[in-house]
């Protein structure tokens, strides 16, 4: 005998169920986003496929969901992190954002006579950039601390920038005379020649008063510590260690 059915086919363009007459055999299987479908001889249409296709999507899903969880755990854990956790009790103040290209491009001077730019600090090193003056007493109660601080680092990627508002580099080199017997080599020295005018450098970071410290990485202001700290305090020491180790 015979077996006659009506099987449905969707049209691509939306348009209603086209029937069509199919002679004896078994009934076609056609794919549709769904599995697969024949309408059987009772009217029924019947699908293939869509379960296992269903549980496939879901457990992809449940998966991506594991594994991104599973990296937050670790990064809320890593030294990144850890350094950010410091920040609050250290007293440093989250900046995050890029040096304005015109304040990367202003000049410095060196105590040779050259000039330095922003810019050109090595961009896959930690700078520790301190905006200080010979006149300011914070500024020289850190000194201690500072040069000990980058004595415990030298074997890192991290440099410490020292800029003077002194009027001129006689005076500068007169207090480190006085103050450690000559220039410390454990910091470059660096002068700004447009001191408290517009233009300056502490002006245009923003800087009210001295002393000021900006960390600095990749051509990113990372933070900044308003007034002056015992850079030996062992959390700071630890943020900038998390700080290299995160790089």
């Amino acid at each position: 005998m015979t077996m006659s059915i009506w099987l449905y086919l969707r049209c691509q363009n939306g348009s209603p169920f086209v029937p069509m007459r199919l002679g004896e055999g078994k009934l076609p299987m056609l794919p549709t986003p769904f599995g697969r479908e024949v309408m059987s001889n009772s009217g029924t249409v019947v699908r293939t496929g869509a379960r296992s296709r269903y549980v496939l999507i879901a457990t992809v899903v449940v998966a991506t969901c594991i594994l991104i969880a599973l990296w937050q755990a670790v990064d809320a854990r890593g030294p990144l992190a850890r350094a950010r956790g410091l920040m609050p009790s250290i007293g440093a103040q989250k900046v995050d954002r890029a040096i304005p290209k015109a304040v990367a491009e202003m000049k410095l001077d060196l105590p040779d006579g050259k000039k330095i730019r922003l810019a050109d600090l090595p961009p896959d090193r930690l700078v520790f950039l301190n905006l200080w003056a010979t006149w300011c007493e914070p500024c020289v109660r850190e000194i201690p601390s500072m040069l000990q601080l980058s004595r415990e680092l030298r074997s890192t990627r991290f440099s410490m920038v020292a800029v003077s508002y002194d009027e001129d580099w006689k005076t500068v080199q007169d207090f480190f005379r006085g103050f450690l017997g000559g220039l410390p080599k454990e910091m470059t020295l660096t002068r700004d020649p447009i001191g408290e005018n517009p233009g300056s450098l502490r002006l245009s970071l923003g800087t009210e008063k001295l002393p000021e410290t900006w960390v600095i990485r990749d051509g990113q202001l990372l933070a900044r510590f308003v007034n002056e700290r015992d850079w030996m305090d062992p959390a700071i020491v630890e943020y900038f260690k998390r700080l290299l180790e995160a790089r």
